[in-house]
């Protein structure tokens, strides 16, 4: 069996929010190196999915929270993002419903509706949305999950050089 309740919380991310719970920090948590807006995209990815590497990590970056740590999931959110799109585009040209018609006994030559569903294409759309929506999350890039984290200093004096220098002197 796994472990009951919510994931622990990185201590950065406690250092983050002011430590509301006053429990100490772990001073050995990894701590990966921040990563900049120049980063390139790994191989895997192309089209759309290149895109939205590169204003994800245009945003990250500038929100100080992008490290080494997060190449793999921010790629797997760029390839969610790809699918997504493409689900979507099929949803605008298509539909969100799939029609299943048969032959009208009444009226020969004629069909009718048998029946309608939520069409594949729209149930994919809805997958790749909630994914998204996680990782997003993880990344603090939704109004709730960024409203509980608390930047200390300016944008120069990066939190993460703070926690860096205070536990590495410590």
């Amino acid at each position: 069996m796994g472990k009951r309740g919510p994931a622990p919380e990185p201590s950065i991310i406690k250092y983050l929010k002011g430590n509301p719970s006053k429990n100490a920090l772990n001073r050995d948590e990894p701590t990966p190196d921040l990563l900049g807006p120049d980063l390139e995209p790994p191989p895997i990815l192309d089209g759309v999915a290149i895109a939205v590497w590169h204003d994800m990590v245009a945003r990250l970056s500038g929100m100080r929270v992008l490290t080494e740590a997060d190449i793999p999931v921010l790629t797997r959110y760029c390839i969610e993002a790809k699918l997504y799109l493409a689900a979507y585009e099929k949803v605008k040209l298509v539909g969100e419903d799939y029609i299943h018609y048969e032959p009208d006994p009444i009226n020969a030559g004629k069909v009718r509706i048998k029946y309608t569903q939520v069409a594949p294409w729209a149930v994919q759309m809805q997958r790749h949305h909630a994914s998204m929506l996680r990782i997003e999350q993880e990344f603090g890039m939704t109004p709730s999950s960024r409203s509980q984290v608390k930047v200390h200093g300016t944008r120069a004096d990066s939190p993460v050089a703070q926690w860096r220098a205070r536990w590495s002197a410590g």
